[in-house]
């Protein structure tokens, strides 16, 4: 869905009388009730959100903002979830920047070459405060439940939400935001695209898996909805573009990556540089 659009509500700014009429909200309850049911005969499996966004470039850095800042807030008084985000902390300062640091990118606002880096101790970390929630501050409220979420600023304004669900993810809420540089490389080099997603499936396998058991018993405070057939019957379609965001069926990464490229040229041939003007 295109978040910017004035009559559409974003997702990513929500207060909580806001929360029943959003349909990113509403699936967020959906497919927690969906994965409740799933886990019903197996053993308990991690999930998590991952909300990827788009920034512009800065002239200093091509840096990678990892905003946790919801579940440093949330969690923090709570010992053992406490000790889950400084091992969360240690991954993504080491090994997750560590992966990403071997890439170079051509920054235009610096006019040379820079090191993709990495950091959560960020502007953008994902927590507005007051009444008002990210997509990754919903998903922590929600205690037991993630999905997982990629939404792409495919240009500085426009926003298209598009959501790969698999079963391999974790309870962990994670905002990225990703210079224009990066996502420019993400596209266009796939050994970067595929590093990039293996990093993060890592962070999946040695952090939220192995370490579940500090966070697994967490309760759902969005108390804000309650979970009945309205909100399994909510259309998860946007009335204005009818993209059906739950329902790309995709199985790997290489068909998300064409998924997104599609999406990105089709984008482009719909709105011309004069019409992206409106969206300011």
């Amino acid at each position: 869905m295109v978040g910017s659009k004035p009559n559409n509500l974003d997702p990513n700014y929500l207060s909580t009388d806001e929360f029943g009429q959003s349909p990113f909200h509403h699936a967020l309850h959906s497919f927690r009730e969906q994965f409740k049911k799933k886990q019903k005969d197996m053993e308990s499996q991690p999930t998590m959100t991952i909300d990827i966004h788009g920034k512009l470039d800065r002239k200093r850095n091509v840096l990678i903002e990892v905003g946790i800042r919801p579940m440093q807030t949330l969690w923090k008084d709570n010992e053992k979830c406490a000790k889950f985000i400084s091992i969360l902390e240690e991954h993504i300062d080491t090994k997750f920047k560590k992966r990403l640091n071997q890439y170079q990118c051509y920054n235009p606002k610096g006019l040379q070459n820079m090191t993709v880096d990495v950091s959560f101790d960020c502007c953008l970390h994902g927590l507005w405060g007051g009444n008002c929630h990210t997509m990754c501050h919903q998903s922590t409220l929600l205690g037991t439940f993630f999905s997982v979420c990629f939404s792409m600023f495919i240009i500085h304004i426009c926003m298209l939400y598009v959501w790969y669900v698999c079963i391999y993810a974790g309870l962990c809420g994670l905002q990225l935001e990703i210079p224009e540089s990066v996502r420019q490389k993400l596209i266009k080099d796939d050994k970067f695209f595929v590093d990039f997603a293996e990093g993060i499936k890592d962070l999946y396998d040695s952090v939220i898996c192995k370490h579940w058991h500090l966070i697994d018993d967490l309760p759902n405070q969005m108390n804000c909805i309650e979970e009945n057939d309205s909100i399994t019957k909510c259309p998860l379609t946007n009335d204005n573009d009818k993209i059906n965001v739950f329902n790309y069926g995709l199985t790997n990464l290489s068909e998300l990556q064409e998924l997104i490229v599609k999406i990105e040229k089709a984008y482009w041939k719909k709105y011309d540089k004069k019409s992206l003007s409106s969206y300011v």
